[in-house]
C-alpha cells in the first residue's frame, strides 16, 4: 500500500438508490419508523446508514478487513478490535503504528475513526483519531413518499426473560423512495489516511 499514491484531486459524489416497500432507515426515537421530513413529505436517510452499507460491501464482497464490525458475530469495542489486529500483526497493541491501522482497515482510510483504547489496570487509556476524507450529507428522497399502513408483527422471542409470549410490534415501510446522497472526497485529508485512487475505484 505504501507504493500507491494518495489522491491528488478533490472529488464530488452523487449516490442514488431506490427503496420499495421497505424501511430505508428507521428512527429509534420514533418507533423505528422511516425517517421523514413531514412538512415536505420526503424520506430521509442518515449518512451513518450509507456508511454502514459501504462497510458491509467492503467486508462481504471485497473481503477486506474493516474497523467498525462484528467479530465472530459479536459486537466488540475499539480496544478489542485493535487487539485482534495487533495479534494478526504479531505486535503489542501499543506498538501498532498509524501505517498498520491505515494499511489494514479500509473504512478508516475512507471515513476516519476515533479509537478510544482502554488502559490496563491502573494505567490510563489513550486514543487515536483520524479525520476521514470521505464525507456524506444526509440523503433525501427526490420524490414525495407515503408511509404504508403498518401491520402488527409478532416476534417469537419474548421481550423479557420471565415472559413466555412473544413481543408485539409494527412494521413501518415506505411505498417507494428514490434516495440521493451528496458526498465529497478531500484530497488534503486523503494524505493523512493514505486513501488512494484504487480505494476510490
Amino acid at each position: 500500500m505504501s507504493n500507491e499514491k494518495t489522491i491528488s484531486n478533490n472529488h464530488e459524489i452523487l449516490f442514488v438508490y431506490d427503496a420499495k416497500m421497505c424501511n430505508p432507515n428507521g428512527d429509534p426515537d420514533n418507533e423505528n419508523k422511516p425517517r421523514m421530513d413531514v412538512d415536505r413529505e420526503i424520506n430521509l436517510v442518515s449518512d451513518l446508514r450509507l456508511k454502514r452499507y459501504i462497510r458491509d460491501y467492503i467486508e462481504q464482497y471485497l473481503d477486506k478487513p474493516i474497523f467498525v464490525c462484528n467479530i465472530d458475530g459479536r459486537v466488540v469495542n475499539a480496544t478489542e478490535r485493535l487487539n485482534i489486529l495487533a495479534q494478526q500483526k504479531k505486535v503489542k497493541l501499543e506498538d501498532l503504528s498509524d501505517d498498520d491501522l491505515l494499511s489494514e482497515l479500509v473504512d478508516v482510510r475512507f471515513f476516519g475513526a476515533t479509537m478510544p483504547i482502554k488502559g490496563e489496570k491502573n494505567k490510563p487509556g489513550s486514543s487515536r483519531k483520524f479525520i476521514g476524507p470521505v464525507q456524506f450529507n444526509w440523503g433525501y428522497s427526490l420524490n414525495k413518499v407515503t408511509l404504508v399502513n403498518s401491520n402488527g408483527i409478532t416476534s417469537h422471542f419474548s421481550s423479557e426473560s420471565e415472559k413466555t409470549q412473544g413481543a408485539m410490534g409494527k412494521d413501518y415501510r415506505v411505498d417507494y423512495s428514490l434516495i440521493a446522497f451528496h458526498g465529497i472526497i478531500s484530497a488534503k485529508r486523503a494524505e493523512k489516511t493514505m486513501l488512494t485512487d484504487d480505494d476510490i475505484d
